[in-house]
């Protein structure tokens, strides 16, 4: 049950000619699409969605899809808040962590 919960909640919702449509996303559906037509690619809340799909990346072990977004958010909070900032400091900690295991599994130590 809760399965269909959550896959209804990624739904569109379309209205043609009086009938309601329901659209699946695509399959590799990611989210970032609408967020970055809003609000721009250099917004907070767009950086904070690449940082957390790279962390969701990296738990799942897929370094090699994390890194972008990762290195996405590493370059953004540079910009944003400074190379100061723990924000930035943590994703260049993460960044450095997933490049390591990246190398590791292309060592053959997968």
């Amino acid at each position: 049950m809760e399965q269909r919960l959550l896959r209804f909640r990624v739904m569109t919702c379309e209205l043609q000619n009086g009938c309601l449509l329901l659209q699946r996303p695509p399959k590799r559906f990611d989210g970032r699409g609408v967020q970055e037509r809003i609000r721009g690619p250099e917004h907070p809340d767009v950086i904070l969605s690449c940082y957390n799909l790279a962390a969701c990346l990296e738990a799942e072990k897929k370094p090699g899809e994390a890194l972008a977004f990762m290195q996405r958010a590493e370059a953004g909070w540079r910009k944003a808040l400074g190379p100061g900032h723990p924000l930035f400091k943590n994703a260049q900690q993460a960044r450095e962590r997933i490049e390591a295991e990246l190398k590791k599994q292309q060592a053959g130590g997968k």
